[in-house]
């Protein structure tokens, strides 16, 4: 009898490996991309779907590892080991973003961020066999698989934009995978479910770049900062200046708002006992909640849906008595603004979809500070 753990592993290796041949078949038009950047049916959707699967495995993965190579850190080293992982997954995007939008080759961030990945499972493995050097892989293994985890996700990200043309439901499908990805590595971390995980991710890595290609860069003529420019009737220079102050004080507004929302639903599931199902519903309501959200904005409109989403998460909260039903709620609630902020950010930084979405990653990491100090 197959436990839970190798199940899960057996349903992603067959899955992948069957859709990796649909998709290296030669009949196959349904899934690729015209080489001029026009899509044929269906072909945007099924990109997403692929990212939104690849998001989900990438984050189970760094946790496994994490949680894999956690009893042989001792208590400080796994304090250690931790920071280095969220420091250098989140508070680099802005640069791995950057770079993503700079570089010519369309599969350079995704080819570098997985070989990292694989670089670091192959270190998580030397600490946990106690190889000589295990204090020094200590240090390097979760900052490398920071930076892989940074590289796909800025990746992901900004692909996930361009080839839906920033549709507001596609980017909440495809940041909601995450956080069930997050609960399934917490909850079963072992080696073989990592090793199908890498393995899966390889298989779904090379499916984007044999069937797909990356779309041109959006135009940048409509981004706020060229409407700005164009409307303002002062001088050249003052426009050039009050429309930058206005990009700035935008996507300040919006990482702040992005910092706060990562307060807030850290701050509400406190209180919760961490057992198996607790985890696994809280992963599993988030990304209801993110998936739901840009459905949600798109029929009651962003403004709507930001306001009675905030006012909705205070009130189960401030009323809920601290139930495990009222914060599962709050949780599904708060994180339905994620596509919003997701949305207006890309439009802020119109042309610079990977800055854009490594700017929103970053600011995640001080609110989550702030509510757990």
């Amino acid at each position: 009898m197959l436990s839970p753990c190798e199940m899960i592993a057996f349903i992603l290796l067959t899955g992948n490996i069957v859709f990796t041949a649909f998709c290296f078949s030669k009949n196959n038009t349904y899934l690729c991309l015209m080489n001029n950047g026009s899509t044929v049916s269906g072909s945007a959707g099924s990109m997403v779907g692929i990212l939104s699967l690849m998001h989900f495995l990438v984050d189970g993965l760094c946790v496994c590892l994490l949680y894999l190579m956690a009893p042989h850190c001792g208590e400080a080293g796994i304090m250690t080991v931790f920071i280095l992982y969220n420091v250098t997954a989140f508070l680099s995007q802005p640069l791995t973003g950057w770079y993503a939008d700079r570089t010519d080759n369309a599969h350079a961030t995704i080819t570098a961020g997985v070989a990292m990945l694989a670089l670091a499972a192959v270190g998580a493995v030397a600490v946990c066999g106690d190889v000589s050097c295990i204090k020094t892989l200590l240090y390097v293994t979760p900052v490398v698989l920071g930076l892989g985890n940074s590289l796909f996700h800025v990746w992901g990200g900004r692909l996930t934009t361009l080839c839906s043309h920033n549709d507001i439901r596609h980017g909440g499908v495809f940041v909601s995978t995450g956080a069930m990805g997050l609960s399934v590595g917490m909850v079963f971390a072992s080696w073989h479910l990592t090793a199908v995980i890498l393995l899966s991710i390889c298989l779904l890595t090379a499916t984007v770049i044999r069937c797909y290609d990356v779309p041109p860069r959006r135009d940048a003529s409509s981004s706020m900062y060229h409407v700005m420019r164009s409307h303002l009737s002062t001088d050249e220079w003052s426009r050039v200046g009050a429309a930058s102050a206005m990009v700035l004080v935008t996507i300040t507004g919006l990482c702040a708002i992005v910092a706060l929302r990562s307060m807030a639903g850290s701050a509400v599931s406190a209180g919760l006992q961490r057992s198996e199902s607790i985890i696994l519903a809280i992963g599993f309501i988030s990304m209801l909640g993110k998936a739901a959200g840009g459905w949600v904005a798109r029929r009651t409109g962003l403004v709507c849906c930001m306001v009675v989403a905030a006012a909705a998460t205070w009130l189960c909260w401030m009323y809920g008595g601290g139930s495990t039903v009222a914060v599962l709620a709050a949780l599904f609630l708060i994180n339905l603004t994620m596509p919003v902020t997701l949305y207006l950010a890309n439009i802020t930084l119109q042309g610079r979809e990977g800055l854009a979405f490594g700017l929103l990653a970053a600011a995640l990491i001080p609110g989550y500070l702030i509510a757990t100090v």
